[in-house]
């Protein structure tokens, strides 16, 4: 919308968002970073007393690339998406008498981070998560919350994960705390990497920086 309206230049976010945003607004066109090319990389954030479910979660991460399942889900919830086709209901599976985790969903990343019109948190996240919780035997239940509140929402308890995006490098990142990672949390292993990218008006002045590239 800001875009839209012309408030705002450049909207800077990871490329699939961009993408997305292109997909469904035929004003709008994506360009790389013109000064600042960098790969943002995404995990799960929990708090600290919780590192042994991110232990869990980074071995059901590890599981699923080997088995191509993350690259199943990537074609089903982000590129389907992002071709036209609109994201199915996540229905979780339910196990009798296990703990249940809260999981944030803020809706501000589609296809990744996903809530319909509705208020159904669905996307690519959300099925990651389902099929991790599957694995592990746990219930999940997602909470809506928006993205300036997730650290907040994750410390006072309202939910246990909070998907979580930095810049870094995906093939050699060695489990190191992220820069901007709230204090008393921990991280899982990415499950994914992501150009950093732009969405600019196809009218815009920033557009002819491209023309020869």
């Amino acid at each position: 919308m800001a875009l839209n309206r012309g408030d705002i230049a450049v909207l800077e976010t990871d490329q699939n968002t961009v993408r997305y945003i292109v997909s469904r607004n035929d004003q709008i066109v994506d360009r790389p970073p013109y000064l600042n090319p960098n790969t943002l990389i995404f995990c799960m954030l929990l708090r600290e007393e919780d590192a042994e479910l991110r232990d869990q979660i980074s071995a059901c991460i590890a599981e699923l690339n080997e088995e191509g399942v993350i690259e199943e889900l990537r074609q089903r919830y982000i590129e389907d998406v992002i071709a036209g086709e609109e994201p199915g209901a996540i229905e979780p599976q339910v196990f009798p008498d296990a703990k249940t985790i809260k999981v944030a969903v803020t809706g501000d990343r589609p296809p990744m981070d996903y809530v319909s019109a509705g208020g159904e948190p669905l996307g690519f996240n959300t099925a990651l998560i389902a099929e991790v919780a599957k694995r592990l035997e746990i219930n999940i239940e997602m909470v809506n919350v928006t993205c300036a509140a997730r650290g907040i929402a994750l410390a006072t308890g309202a939910c246990d994960i909070v998907f979580w995006m930095e810049v870094g490098d995906f093939e050699n990142w060695e489990g190191a705390d992220f820069e901007d990672q709230p204090e008393s949390t921990v991280v899982t292993d990415p499950y994914m990497s992501v150009p950093l990218w732009w969405a600019v008006l196809e009218e815009s002045p920033v557009v002819n920086v491209y023309r020869d590239q």
